[in-house]
């Protein structure tokens, strides 16, 4: 059987939908999921009749994104289907400790991940990422730079491994797109203000994303 492989974030992930969830969206949704309810990539792997392997993470930066790909990129057959979502570009990794973390462009959120921000090295260490994401991380250069990235890793999955098909959105250049699928905050009327794809947004996504492709290939 064919794999469907997907790469992204919170979009991918499914924030609020997926079961693997942890949060207050999560919970405060869960009623609303009838019976059928899934997340796009899980919807779309049914549609194909591919296994699905999703590496969707919550808050993942866009070198998050690229490493998985390339952590993975051995697995990957021919005749597979890869979906990539790109992230907020002012989003980056920062060493912490033995592993990595995503901070995202609040000092709060630096605190959080850092330290406190009581000790001089600490408010050095959380004033130097946020100056880097202020002034640097959605700069046109920086921002090419990513999608050079991409491209190069789209370039060897076609040539190399002969997958299927390859696709690409991206969160920031592709708004229009995604922004005319169904929220979470649609499916509450308000009640949950959360930006995330609805149960209902998360199927018609995943028709979008399989009648962009020439199913008589695929299948």
């Amino acid at each position: 059987m064919n794999t469907l492989w997907t790469f992204g974030d919170s979009m991918t992930f499914g924030h609020g939908c997926n079961e693997l969830c942890v949060s207050n969206t999560k919970e405060n949704y869960s009623s609303y999921k009838k019976e059928g309810d899934d997340i796009w990539p899980n919807h779309l792997g049914k549609l194909l009749d591919y296994e699905v392997r999703n590496f969707g993470r919550n808050g993942a930066s866009n070198d998050f994104i690229f490493d998985s790909i390339m952590e993975k990129y051995d697995e990957i057959n021919e005749g597979d289907v890869v979906i990539v979502n790109m992230t907020l570009h002012g989003r980056i990794e920062v060493p912490f400790d033995d592993y990595t973390r995503n901070v995202l462009s609040t000092y709060e959120n630096a605190i959080k991940i850092i330290g406190d921000g009581n000790d001089s090295q600490e408010k050095e260490k959380i004033e130097s990422v946020l100056n880097f994401q202020f002034y640097f991380s959605n700069h046109p250069f920086y921002k090419e730079r990513h999608k050079k990235r991409f491209k190069f890793i789209e370039n060897r999955l076609k040539k190399d491994k002969k997958v299927q098909y390859f696709y690409i959105w991206s969160l920031e250049d592709d708004d229009k797109i995604y922004n005319t699928f169904h929220k979470i905050k649609d499916d509450t009327k308000g009640k949950i203000n959360d930006g995330h794809f609805s149960f209902k947004g998360h199927l018609d996504f995943a028709h979008y994303l399989y009648s962009l492709m020439d199913s008589k290939k695929l299948l």
